[in-house]
């Protein structure tokens, strides 16, 4: 009884010691599977705060802190029912979760809390026309547009703690289009087709932020539509691609749950991967080279009827648009940022400038 016991005892305090023991002879990369930065060592000198930015270290680094997280989150998933990240991510209907991070804006789009004033949106107008107009003086035409947040197209599938948190109040995304509508300042908005489509096909990820690329197809053919004026570019229809499912089990959301990677984890979504039938519908990824911002993708394609140069300022949401939009165009060059600068869009003498961005960025369109 009294080894027992003290096998008890002794595995109580392995267990104690064992991430710390982990800790210091692993090596460990400072990324997470839940899509963020680990907080890093801090500087050893004493001062008031060490402890504090230690502690933070610690509870980011431990030893099996992955494996932990993950079995906690297993636990509250299948045993209660709950998301083990509600401030990152909610469970919804028919298996799609949802992003829910007032950090980073979807929080109050989908809630209608923004609190963006009329006179920023006014202010934004003029903002985007005075970058219309230098790029026209430099011969270079331009397109503003935006594609549309999960929620808004999916809120029937909303879970009730994010449904009762809707608002009254206006939306600032059509407050947003009606008054640059109103002054005759042309923006892409394709709402209105991915809500005619969304009853005959998923079109976002159940397990990501994003949209597959079945939505991004349709996002694809009405960025040129209603571009055509600028563009004169039909866009290709489904019918010149074949479309085939690939299983796939986890997302963004998934990650920054905490469940990481893999099969077997309850969750599985499907892919639709589009092909060209015509083999000569093709582009090649070009490294880019120095002096471009992180994050930029850079295609050429020679057999493109379609002699321009594209700059195309996105998000991540745009990523899925690159196996259609590079189908046309000689060269096109997808410059992950916000900000349009003038000066290198200059040295880079685009015939088309894009800035187009998801939703819940939208009001980062009114300032430079």
């Amino acid at each position: 009884m009294k080894k027992r016991n003290n096998f008890t005892l002794w595995l109580f305090y392995l267990i104690l010691i064992l991430p710390v023991i982990v800790l210091f002879i692993s090596k460990k990369t400072n990324t997470s599977n839940e899509k963020r930065a680990l907080t890093p060592f801090p500087k050893l000198q004493w001062t008031s705060k060490f402890p504090e930015q230690f502690e933070l270290y610690f509870n980011d680094n431990f030893g099996l802190r992955e494996l932990f997280v993950e079995w906690n989150s297993k636990l509250k998933i299948n045993v209660f029912g709950d998301s083990p990240k509600p401030e990152l991510a909610l469970f919804g209907k028919d298996g799609f979760i949802f992003y829910n991070a007032q950090s980073d804006w979807i929080y109050q789009y989908y809630s209608n809390t923004t609190n963006i004033s009329k006179q920023e949106i006014i202010k934004g107008l003029s903002y985007q026309k005075s970058v219309k107009n230098k790029l026209n003086k430099l011969g270079i035409d331009y397109i503003l547009g935006f594609f549309p947040n999960k929620h808004t197209i999916y809120s029937d599938k909303l879970p009730l703690a994010m449904s009762l948190q809707i608002t009254n109040k206006p939306s600032f995304t059509n407050e947003f289009i009606s008054y640059f509508n109103e002054n005759n300042f042309d923006i892409i908005d394709i709402r209105k087709q991915l809500f005619e489509n969304k009853n005959l096909y998923q079109l976002y990820y159940k397990l990501d932020t994003h949209w597959n690329s079945r939505g991004a197809f349709i996002g694809y053919q009405n960025l040129f539509n209603q571009a055509f004026s600028v563009l004169n570019i039909k866009p290709f229809d489904i019918s010149e691609f074949d479309i085939s499912p690939k299983k796939i089990y986890t997302g963004d959301l998934t990650q920054m749950m905490g469940l990481g990677e893999g099969k077997g984890k309850g969750f599985s979504d499907i892919e639709p991967v589009f092909t060209p039938k015509d083999t000569t519908k093709t582009f090649e990824r070009i490294k880019p080279i120095e002096g471009f911002p992180p994050g930029t993708i850079i295609t050429k394609n020679n057999n493109a009827k379609d002699l321009r140069k594209v700059v195309i300022y996105r998000d991540s949401y745009s990523t899925a648009l690159v196996q259609f939009i590079s189908l046309h165009f000689k060269e096109v060059i997808y410059i992950k940022q916000n900000k349009i600068d003038i000066d290198f869009v200059e040295k880079l003498k685009p015939d088309v400038v894009m800035s187009i961005c998801v939703e819940r960025y939208l009001h980062a369109k009114l300032t430079p």
